[in-house]
């Protein structure tokens, strides 16, 4: 890994860390009157994920089950409504189906720890997309027009991706700043001289020898709207920026994203999200300058 690289993600963390002490200096402020009696609340609700995505091309749709236990400790909003929460889900995707679980604490509110275990399987199916493809060196060209050539070669893998996740949040009046910075490891059996492609990150992981990609998300929200409950619509920008350690691929994105929940409750949907971005690749070995989009669909419904 680069010392540019390693700074620039530092940079990014250390710029998030010092507003979110500024925030939470305010927020751990005295607060007068009687505490309120600490307990604890539990929830479960089933959840639902419509994702797809340009440069590569992804199509995922994710159902679950999830989790949550809420501690309210008392009126300090900096650690009032600490949670834990929990979500398994089924990951349908022509190239690369599998199971997730993921695991989320929220100590206090601007922070929060996750973790994910993911086991997929490269489905070896002949759509010219790329995962499964195998390669000799991480080196080779995975473009589209590369990847579609080569039609016909991807391979049926196990792959398992275990990932570690730190969230730094601050807000001031209606803007917030997030970033999320990543470590994701994998696994996958075979030739340990060879590489598969994967399009989660658009890189390389290497076959039989344990890999790893740092990542790091940053986004700097407006609120334009505020309705009732979680109803609202937020604008702003997005950083995306990722390095596949043994290969040495690294991705940096830009562009605008817009977070819309509509309402609490829609149509029998506890507080749906639609969430749109876009922007241009700045650094990519092949896709530099192209244009990206994400789409995605969030659903949830309660059942306690």
């Amino acid at each position: 890994m680069s010392t540019k690289t390693v700074a620039s993600l530092g940079s990014k963390v250390l710029i998030i860390s010092a507003l979110t002490v500024l925030v939470v200096s305010g927020l751990a402020a005295p607060v007068h009157g009687r505490p309120e009696q600490p307990s604890a609340d539990s929830a479960w609700r089933l959840t639902g994920l419509v994702y797809v995505g340009t440069a590569p091309f992804q199509l995922l749709v994710a159902p679950g089950i999830e989790y949550t236990r809420v501690y309210h400790r008392d009126r300090n909003p900096l650690w009032d409504r600490a949670h834990i929460k929990g979500r398994a889900s089924v990951l349908a995707t022509p190239t690369s189906p599998g199971a997730q679980l993921d695991l989320e604490w929220m100590p206090l509110l601007p922070v929060i720890l996750r973790a994910r275990y993911s086991l997929m399987v490269f489905t070896g199916i002949p759509l010219g997309v790329g995962p499964g493809m195998p390669f000799d060196s991480a080196s080779e060209p995975f473009d589209a027009d590369t990847l579609n050539a080569r039609q016909g070669e991807e391979e049926t893998a196990v792959v398992q991706r275990a990932t570690l996740s730190l969230t730094l949040r601050a807000r001031l009046w209606r803007i917030f700043v997030t970033n999320e910075l990543e470590l994701a490891g994998w696994y996958v059996p075979g030739d340990s001289n060879r590489f598969y492609y994967e399009m989660y990150y658009d890189s390389m992981v290497a076959r039989g020898k344990l890999d790893g990609t740092l990542a790091n998300k940053s986004m700097l929200l407006f609120r334009v709207w505020k309705g009732a409950g979680a109803a609202q619509l937020l604008v702003g920008a997005v950083n995306d920026y990722s390095l596949a350690l043994r290969a040495d691929i690294d991705r940096d994105r830009v562009g605008g994203i817009v977070v819309l929940t509509p309402s609490d409750k829609l149509l029998g949907v506890d507080r749906p999200t639609i969430m749109l971005a876009s922007g241009a690749t700045l650094l990519h070995r092949h896709r530099k300058d192209e244009f990206w989009a994400q789409l995605a669909i969030t659903l949830g419904w309660d059942l306690s």
